[in-house]
């Protein structure tokens, strides 16, 4: 019954390897975090990262030492985020070997393998895994820690010492490691108290030491910069609460917020029925004395607090590492409700059955949901482009066209995918002006007839190149692509025009040749007699 977790974690530790060897390209997130990873010296790490990214500094430098030894494909890249998700699944498996039955530890290993945000961002080239996994790990060390006999104070301290060396350790690696510790380190601590004595329990506490040592090192070094980022903090406005909000605004902002988490990162539609799975699982934990369930419990107030003080967003991807708990208490209902259900069975108290079976169904429900979500992203998710974007192929089609010396005109967020593809490294001088071959990069929009229009501009950038390639990929307006194509035709000859996926759009301008003048584009329904109103705006490009 016990082999049924290892089998699910199996399946899903082979899914997380089979998609991270299709190596599909990076999209825009993921590249503005791997510039830094690859452009930066381990000690240029520390401080404030380029493009308004953050990630803890250990998970960086590993990053850094994995493209280092590894190189710079996707699936080298990615590796280090798949670790994670591998070491996610093999900490589910030992959870519920632990400390649930064969339902309850099946549930777990399946909602760690499926759950849509967990699988899905240990494929990405972030951290989020990572926080998955601290988010898992060190409650359940916790728990660990909290089942040394009480009348064995030494072997009390020894586990209370390890669980403090691997806090302070793994907060360097894992944001969901750090954010769940105060509060687990607080019931450690307590908890001891109570069973021990203040002695023990202060003794117990001194290993806190090297936590607070670390944490605190770890905020100066990278935290701090993210933190304090103005765009950031504009970035993630909507998952704090509202600044100037009562009360009652705040509580309306709260259940919203958990509300969302229901469905992301949670991975289902169900968000009534989510909440309280999950929070009676936890209770049902907590009044049989359980050290998980308490040690998880503490988890989701954490993330709470934290948001209030404005301190963590509570939205989304940022909030993988609340996640675990939730899928515990989940995995704690339904093996509760299966374990009261055969206990009745067998001594044939058919009501007590008949109420077991009901409270068994929402977590089944509940966990067929999110397979179901899993499930279907799992099967629809492209092998050759990311979010409709295809990068790779697109900027490398670019660089077989253009010659030394050509201009690349893209997007404000279209700068990520030319350094990255383009091999342009963001350290030197230039950050991000040109390529190596002193061809200058831009960074185009449109701008509407006005003032801030001005119609030379664009001539009088390109004035002293041959060629422009253009590149137009996340989040662009049609009105933008049309605009600049038509403008860049009245000043040469469009060669090459491709489209690669949904949203990756390439063009090739040859300037010695005569301009092509007035353009269709494919897709794009527009009057070829009509001139596209406004101008095309363009800076050069500079690394942010």
């Amino acid at each position: 019954m016990w082999a049924a977790a290892a089998v699910i974690a199996c399946a899903g530790a082979c899914v997380l390897i089979y998609f991270g060897r299709q190596a599909r390209p990076l999209w825009v997130d993921e590249e503005m975090l791997a510039l830094n990873a690859r452009d930066r010296s381990f000690r240029e790490l520390a401080g404030g990262l380029w493009l308004g990214q953050a990630a803890p500094l250990g998970w960086l430098a590993l990053e850094r030492a994995s493209m280092l030894t590894l190189g710079l494909s996707e699936r080298a890249v990615r590796a280090l985020p798949v670790f994670w998700g591998l070491l996610t699944l093999i900490t589910a498996v030992w959870v519920g070997r632990r400390w649930l039955g064969p339902v309850g530890a099946a549930i777990l290993a399946l909602l760690c393998s499926v759950g849509n945000d967990v699988w899905f961002f240990a494929l990405e080239l972030k951290h989020y895994s990572a926080d998955t996994f601290g988010g898992l790990l060190m409650p359940s060390l916790a728990a660990w820690a909290m089942e040394a006999p009480a009348d064995q104070p030494r072997r009390t301290i020894r586990r209370a010492d390890v669980w403090w060396i691997a806090a302070g350790l793994m907060q360097w690696f894992s944001y969901g490691a750090l954010f769940v510790t105060p509060a687990c380190g607080f019931v450690i601590l307590w908890l001891i108290w109570r069973r021990a004595g203040a002695r023990v329990a202060w003794r117990a506490a001194v290993m806190s030491l090297f936590w607070i040592a670390g944490a605190a090192l770890h905020y100066y070094l990278g935290i701090r910069s993210a933190s304090n980022s103005a765009y950031l903090r504009e970035y993630w406005m909507a998952a704090f609460p509202p600044v100037s909000g009562g009360a009652s605004e705040t509580l309306r902002w709260v259940a919203g917020a958990i509300a969302g988490l229901a469905k992301s990162p949670g991975g289902t539609s169900y968000a009534l029925l989510f909440w309280i799975v999950a929070i009676a699982g936890l209770v049902i934990s907590g009044r049989e004395r359980s050290a998980l369930g308490i040690m998880n419990t503490t988890v989701m107030p954490s993330a709470l607090l934290l948001a209030l003080l404005r301190m963590v967003p509570l939205s989304g991807r940022l909030s993988l590492w609340i996640v675990p708990s939730l899928y515990v208490g989940i995995a704690t209902a339904g093996d509760t409700a299966v374990r009261e259900l055969v206990s009745a069975v067998q001594t044939r108290r058919w009501l007590i059955a008949a109420v077991a079976l009901a409270f068994f169904a929402p977590a089944a429900v509940l966990c067929a949901d999110i397979y179901r979500t899993g499930e279907f992203d799992i099967k629809t998710r492209p092998a050759g482009s990311a979010h409709s974007l295809d990068d790779r192929t697109a900027i490398r089609s670019l660089m077989t066209h253009r010659h030394p010396g050509d201009a690349m005109l893209t997007t404000h967020l279209g700068l990520p995918a030319v350094w990255w593809y383009g091999n342009v490294n963001l350290s030197d001088s230039k950050e991000g002006a040109s390529f190596a071959d002193g061809g200058p990069i831009f960074e185009i929009w449109a701008a509407a007839p006005g003032p801030a229009c001005a119609p030379d501009d664009l001539r009088s950038a390109l004035a002293d190149v041959n060629g422009v390639t253009l590149y137009l990929g996340f989040e662009v307006p049609d009105h933008l692509e049309a605009l600049a194509l038509n403008r860049l035709a009245e000043l040469g000859a469009v060669t090459v025009y491709r489209r690669f996926v949904q949203s990756s759009h390439t063009a090739v301008i040859d300037l010695r040749q005569p301009p092509t003048g007035k353009i269709l584009l494919p897709g794009l329904q527009s009057d070829p007699s009509l001139r596209p109103e406004g101008c095309v705006t363009i800076k050069r490009a500079h690394r942010w």
